[in-house]
């Protein structure tokens, strides 16, 4: 997905002073007791109830940021990482493979995957993430 998206806006990359890729981690709440790989994450949006967690999927999201001539600044998701603590791997490991990593390590795999996609525009690359420590 990310080759097609790269060569769509070809034209309008060229014309961008900088790359600019945009990582952040956002759960997605979920519901039910079967629920696949779920488990219980830090809520960014606590709400009127102020609760500490929720119970869902968190996901490690790529967007890339550019400036479009005709819309404006838009962002593009253009990668996504499933989360998965310890107990949900533990509970996969009968269907999967998959090795716990950290939301971190997680990051960086992203960004070592997409940042050679860019490096053939010559153009300055920028990681923007956020200070969280969860």
């Amino acid at each position: 997905m990310t080759g097609i998206i790269i060569k769509r806006l070809k034209p309008v990359i060229a014309t961008a002073a900088t790359i600019r890729l945009v990582l952040d981690d956002s759960p997605t709440k979920r519901y039910g007791r079967k629920i696949e790989g779920a488990g219980y994450h830090h809520n960014p949006t606590p709400g009127r109830t102020n609760a500490k967690t929720c119970f869902g999927h968190s996901w490690i999201v790529a967007v890339f940021v550019l400036t479009h001539p005709a819309f404006g600044e838009i962002s593009l998701p253009i990668a996504a990482e499933l989360d998965l603590r310890h107990k949900e791997i533990d509970k996969l490991q009968t269907k999967s493979n998959r090795k716990f990593q950290t939301k971190t390590a997680m990051a960086v795999a992203v960004v070592e995957h997409l940042v050679p996609k860019f490096t053939g525009f010559g153009k300055p690359i920028e990681v923007i993430v956020d200070g969280g420590n969860h």
